[in-house]
């Protein structure tokens, strides 16, 4: 052990019950640096979604590598880990040098969606906000400071920091998905108001002891049977992933739906929710359907696990669909 530890101390990669100092943040986005033509250009909208693309692609593949290096390293193949890490270190590289350019595009593109909810028709307005919206949290601070040079009338602004403020409530995870809380919820039963109603399964965790509590949704009855929770969220997107924060008695989901634009359901999970922890996490990835959404139903069937099955609260994860008519 002591000459593998060598080896890695001198390729500089430390880790394995050591010290694990090169672990990529798996948030990071990745690309190759963006052509000097295209950087001059005032906005190229569908560029920069390209780029952001690959850099999540690429973001990704780097944070697999450095658990690779690590899994090789505890197995003492250090020749495999010393190699693998050097992969992963060369896309942090890439990605390293990609920020700067994916900035200045996306400058370019903020003060393009500027001119046009200033000059544009009704339509081209309506285009530059979904755009604006399309850009996600990742260019909130950078529209925040170009708001405060910009000349947009003041009806325009308070749209601009509305805007600011709902996409500032998005999280996006490791692979770029637009993750949200819902906004509103509807059930098929319940066994309170306000406490242990469908309201308490929206916004962000809250329940964070396991037990029969309050601040999170119950039915009616116990062991009942079939019910169903309906979350809707601010955002429309293709989902492609659900994260089910369940507080007591977990394991009765089994289904989710999502509903499409004609209100018709369609199945995207159906199976065992293997979910055991209390609090717990079923997290369920499915390949996205064609259709943007902003409606989900869980089905449970709370004969399966004895006992009230509850839920906190609901992550809906997807690429942005476009933004709700009513904005």
């Amino acid at each position: 052990m002591t000459s593998c530890l060598m080896i890695l101390i001198a390729a500089g990669f430390v880790c394995g019950g050591v010290a694990r100092a090169a672990t990529l943040p798996a948030a990071i986005a990745g690309n190759s640096c963006l052509p000097e033509g295209v950087v001059e250009q005032e906005g190229n909208f569908d560029t920069l979604h390209k780029m952001r693309q690959e850099r999540n692609k690429k973001a990704a593949e780097a944070a697999d590598l450095v658990e690779a290096a690590h899994e090789a390293l505890d197995r003492f193949e250090c020749e495999e880990a010393i190699e693998t890490h050097k992969k992963a270190m060369a896309l942090r590289a890439e990605v390293e040098a990609s920020e700067a350019a994916i900035e200045r595009l996306t400058s370019g593109v903020i003060h393009e969606i500027f001119r046009d909810l200033k000059e544009g028709n009704k339509e081209v307005r309506t285009r530059a906000t979904t755009r604006l919206v399309e850009l996600g949290p990742e260019a909130v601070v950078q529209v925040a400071e170009l708001l405060k040079s910009s000349d947009l009338d003041s009806d325009v602004q308070a749209r601009v920091r509305k805007i600011i403020n709902q996409i500032g409530n998005v999280e996006i995870d490791e692979s770029g998905l637009w993750g949200q809380w819902a906004v509103d919820a509807e059930a098929s039963s319940e066994y309170g108001r306000p406490n242990w109603s469908a309201q308490q399964a929206c916004g962000k965790p809250n329940t964070m002891q396991a037990g029969d509590q309050q601040t999170a949704w119950a039915t009616k009855q116990q062991d009942a049977g079939a019910e169903w929770l309906q979350l809707s969220y601010e955002f429309s997107v293709r989902p492609a992933r659900v994260r089910i924060h369940e507080t007591f008695n977990p394991g009765a989901v089994v289904k989710i739906e999502a509903q499409d634009a004609e209100k018709r359901w369609h199945v995207l999970w159906k199976g065992k929710d293997e979910t055991r922890d209390c609090p717990g996490w079923l997290d369920v990835r499915f390949d996205p359907p064609k259709f943007g959404t902003r409606v989900i139903r869980i089905t449970l069937d709370t004969s399966l696990v004895a006992g009230w099955n509850e839920i906190d609260a609901v992550q809906f994860l997807g690429e942005f669909a476009d933004i709700p008519a009513s904005k």
